[in-house]
């Protein structure tokens, strides 16, 4: 199996900016933009992580990106991609409507913060 993953040296906006449109994304998806991460294509290009090596580990922040049916394979594909390099995949603020898949691939999950929201019109101290 051939790995698939763009550097940032190959950064392609315009392929980055279709997929999204036609692929939707998620809540930091934008993220991508700043090139400061790299990107892995599954094998078959339809299904993007975007990912940052941080020593022995490779952090992705969110889910990957591409049509639902494909994200389960994604997850394992990545998994298998990481460990053959030697490295620790690790999914940061992943969504709970896929975490069965990270699950069934064998992660465990820590839960590191919550997030929330404030009407500031309404709030006080």
């Amino acid at each position: 199996m051939k790995d698939i993953y763009l550097c940032n040296s190959d950064f392609d906006i315009d392929y980055l900016n279709s997929f999204l449109k036609e692929n939707g994304g998620n809540h930091v998806s934008h993220l991508i933009f700043l090139q400061d991460k790299e990107i892995y294509w599954t094998s078959d290009q339809r299904v993007l992580i975007g990912y940052k090596r941080i020593a022995n580990k490779l952090v992705v922040l969110s889910d990957p990106i591409g049509e639902e049916s494909f994200i389960q394979g994604a997850i394992r594909e990545f998994n298998e991609y990481s460990k053959r390099k030697g490295l620790k995949p690790i999914f940061y603020q992943i969504s709970p409507e896929f975490m069965a898949y990270y699950h069934e691939t064998g992660y465990r999950f820590l839960k590191l913060c919550e997030e929330g929201t404030v009407n500031l019109q309404n709030f006080s101290q």
